[in-house]
């Protein structure tokens, strides 16, 4: 007996899968194309964010109001200068404060103690501690701001004309004479200040 041939379930099998293929709905690529572009109308493109950068000159603006404002350099001839007479110098010396008003504050509040104890006057007392007193606020003024010298310059110039009056009648030295000398001395003083100060601000 011969063998039967099997028979070729490969080929059957593809052929059956080619027809199944062909009985399939094929998409339509028209169709799909009319979608495409019906959708990039109707949804707007994409767009790149943009970076407004606004940049300002802050610091080529503070450079020009720096040059503009000579104070503001350290190393000005004006900064220096005000710096100078901004000082309470004796004899080149720089003082901790005005030593000088303060030590003629006392002279002038001593005086007044030492008049009512040895005559007992009580004008003279309170003549000298009032005095003493305006020069003394005035000493502290001149060592906190050596500039703000308007209250020292004042009190001395009224006491120089008080105790040179008095002075010029009693004609004695001691206390109406030393007092005038003093007084006259501190007026010379904050005078030579003032017109150093008047300079500065003129070269400006």
């Amino acid at each position: 007996m011969t063998p039967r041939p099997e028979p070729c379930q490969g080929k059957h099998s593809n052929e059956e899968e080619q027809e199944i293929d062909q009985r399939r709905p094929q998409p339509n690529n028209q169709v799909v194309h009319l979608i495409a572009e019906q959708l990039d109308q109707l949804l707007p493109p994409a767009r790149e964010p943009q970076i407004i950068s606004i940049t300002i000159p802050v610091q080529r603006i503070i450079g020009d109001q720096a040059s503009s404002d000579p104070s503001s350099d350290p190393d000005s001839p004006s900064d220096n200068a005000n710096r100078m007479s901004a000082k309470n110098t004796l004899f080149g010396y720089e003082m901790p404060f005005d030593v000088v008003s303060a030590g003629f504050a006392a002279l002038v509040a001593a005086g007044g103690v030492a008049g009512y104890v040895k005559a007992g006057s009580v004008p003279s007392l309170i003549a000298g501690m009032t005095c003493g007193a305006i020069l003394g606020f005035g000493a502290y003024q001149t060592s906190v701001d050596p500039n703000n010298y308007v209250l020292s310059l004042v009190a001395s110039g009224g006491l120089a004309g008080l105790m040179g009056s008095r002075w010029y009648r009693s004609g004695k030295f001691m206390p109406a004479g030393l007092v005038t000398i003093l007084s006259i001395g501190m007026v010379a003083r904050f005078t030579v200040r003032a017109i150093y100060q008047m300079n500065q601000h003129q070269k400006r």
